[in-house]
């Protein structure tokens, strides 16, 4: 009796066996375009932060700013008659573990202004921070 179930069993073997290695490949092979890239974070957020700071929206600007950055950020009153900023253009990102740097370019009131900007991973998602450059 024995005999007869060892054919049954390594069938059994070789089909989970099977199955798992399709697993196996089908996780492998799924696509990393699901998951935004760090570089496409800081992007997000550089503009979340832009746009906000131009709305003068307070809480959604500090949103996107680190931890450090954010509190004095919402001490802070952003007048009616401050400039605004466009977002020109966000380049040179660079990424080291959780901090990463960027060249950023916005548009104050018809002057273009770039400036090296800092950038910390905190709790997973990237933040725009001034005390990383």
């Amino acid at each position: 009796m024995a005999a007869g179930r060892q054919p049954k069993t390594f069938a059994l073997l070789t089909l989970t066996a099977s199955v798992g290695a399709v697993l196996v490949s089908l996780t492998g092979c799924s696509s990393s375009s699901d998951q935004p890239t760090d570089q496409d974070q800081i992007r997000d957020v550089t503009k979340q932060v832009t746009e906000a700071y131009t709305a003068k929206d307070v809480d959604r600007w500090a949103a996107g700013l680190c931890a450090q950055t954010a509190e004095k950020v919402r001490a802070t009153k952003l007048e009616e008659n401050q400039p605004g900023m466009k977002l020109v253009s966000i380049d040179s990102i660079t990424v080291d573990a959780d901090k990463a740097t960027a060249m950023v370019t916005v548009d104050k009131g018809g002057q273009n202004a770039t400036e090296k900007v800092g950038y910390v991973r905190e709790n997973g998602d990237w933040k725009f921070c001034t005390q990383e450059k």
